[in-house]
């Protein structure tokens, strides 16, 4: 399946045996954004879905998803619905239904000219330039960014409620393990954060 941009992400497995991929801006006439991909079909037949994302400028970046998706489908109850999380260049995090189509929009696709469904956008909120990937943890989504880092708690409706930030550079991926998260900064530093910090500067809040 040629797309004709640069594909940083990692392709993610999702639990009805499908891709989601991420697309930069670079070297298309179209936005970049997220696709779901059913490998099982032939190249031309295998997009479920599209979801465009908008232009910035930032570092080396023409705008898009430079890390992966986030996904909830090996977390969540079976009656549960299939969640997404992307955070973008622009500055956007997006909660999607990566299982369900929005049957009243259409999409055009990387090379501006092919029409895709999208998907349902459940929230969104403003994050800043990101390259890193969102990580579910249980029904909060933590994101990492050039602004800093930022918890979400999954509202009503599954709205994004912030209940979390830090103040730092950041490009890596968080990961979580026994209530505290991990990440290394762009000033080089690793930090361990949880709800009792060691030490705390003025302008930096512990997380919640």
């Amino acid at each position: 399946l040629y797309l004709g941009c640069d594909l940083n992400g990692s392709p993610v497995v999702t639990a009805d045996n499908c891709l989601l991929i991420t697309l930069e801006k670079e070297f298309i006439p179209g936005h970049g954004g997220v696709m779901k991909i059913d490998p099982s079909k032939s190249p031309d037949q295998s997009v479920i879905w599209f979801l465009p994302v908008g232009d910035r400028e930032l570092s080396n970046w023409e705008g898009g998803v430079v890390g992966s998706v986030g996904i909830n489908d090996y977390y969540k109850n079976a009656s549960d619905p299939g969640l997404a999380c992307i955070s973008t260049l622009e500055g956007t995090l997006y909660l999607i239904e990566h299982t369900r189509i929005n049957d009243s929009v259409k999409v055009k696709g990387p090379d501006n000219i092919k029409e895709f469904n999208t998907p349902v956008v459940l929230s969104a909120a403003n994050i800043g330039g990101s390259i890193s990937t969102p990580i579910f943890i249980q029904d909060r989504i933590c994101v990492a960014g050039y602004l800093g880092i930022y918890i979400f708690e999954l509202g009503k409706n599954n709205q994004l409620n912030q209940v979390a930030y830090f103040r730092e550079i950041f490009e890596a991926t968080p990961t979580a393990w026994q209530g505290r998260i991990y990440i290394a900064s762009k000033k080089g530093y690793l930090y361990c954060l949880g709800k009792a910090p060691t030490t705390i500067s003025a302008n930096q809040g512990p997380l919640q």
